[in-house]
C-alpha cells in the first residue's frame, strides 16, 4: 500500500520509510518528556490539526527556520525562473524533486519565502525538503523582529522583509514572547495542558490567515 501511494505521488519509498522511522522517534521523545501519552484520546487531539495545512507549514517552519529562501517572480509568464535568494548572499534552485518545482507548481506571482530542509550541490545548487513559508509563520517562529515605521517594513533575523504596518508586527512580537513563556512553562510542568490555550488558538488563526 505504502508503495503504491509513492509510485502515485512520485514520493521515495526510502524517504518515507526514514520520515516514519523519524516520527517514532520523535513520538518516543515527547513521551519520554511527560508531554505526550499514547492514549487514543490523547493521540486524537494531539492530531486534530493534520488537515490544516497552513498550521503543518507553519510547524515546519518553526522547525526549519533558518533554512529559508527567498523566490521572486520571474519577469514575465514565460521567461524561466529565478534563482532563489538564500540569506548569504548566494543562489539556488528548488530541486527538480522538490513538489514546489515550476515543473509541478505553478509560481504565485509574488515574493514567496521557502523554508527548505537540506542544501546539496551537483551540477548546481539545489535546495530540498521545502514547504512555503507564511510571513505569519515567520513572524511567530522566526529570528529577531525588526520593525521600521517610517518605511512599514518588517523584517525577520535581520533579512527576511515584507510590508507590515508596525502595529502589527509589535502584536506578533508579543504574542511571540508570550508562546515562548507557555511553552517554557509546560517543559516545567509537563502535565499542564497547552493543546487548547487561548493563545495557541490565535496562533492557529494567524498561520490560517496566512499574511500579516
Amino acid at each position: 500500500e505504502l508503495r503504491d501511494f509513492c509510485r502515485r505521488f512520485f514520493i521515495s519509498h526510502k524517504a518515507c520509510l526514514a520520515i516514519a522511522e523519524l516520527k517514532k522517534d520523535m513520538l518516543q521523545l515527547l513521551v519520554g518528556r511527560g508531554l505526550l501519552d499514547l492514549t487514543p484520546e490523547s493521540l486524537a487531539k494531539a492530531n486534530r490539526r493534520l488537515a490544516q495545512n497552513a498550521v503543518l507549514r507553519g510547524v515546519v517552519a518553526a522547525g526549519l527556520y533558518p533554512r529559508l529562501a527567498m523566490a521572486v517572480p520571474p519577469a514575465t509568464a514565460h521567461a524561466p525562473p529565478e534563482p532563489l535568494q538564500l540569506a548569504d548572499g548566494s543562489t539556488a534552485r528548488l530541486h527538480p524533486s522538490s513538489t514546489l518545482h515550476p515543473s509541478v507548481r505553478r509560481p504565485s506571482g509574488q515574493v514567496e519565502w521557502v523554508i527548505f530542509g537540506a542544501k546539496m550541490r551537483t551540477s548546481q545548487v539545489y535546495v530540498r525538503e521545502c514547504t512555503v513559508a507564511s510571513p505569519a509563520a515567520l513572524l511567530l517562529f522566526g529570528g529577531p523582529i525588526t520593525i521600521d515605521h517610517v518605511k512599514r517594513l518588517v523584517t525577520v533575523g535581520g533579512w527576511a522583509s515584507f510590508a507590515a504596518a508596525a502595529r502589527t508586527a509589535a502584536i506578533f512580537r508579543r504574542i511571540r514572547r508570550e508562546v515562548d513563556a507557555l511553552l517554557q512553562r509546560q517543559l516545567q510542568e509537563p502535565s499542564l495542558d497547552v493543546q487548547s490555550h487561548p493563545l495557541l488558538e490565535l496562533c492557529v488563526g494567524l498561520l490560517q490567515g496566512g499574511s500579516a
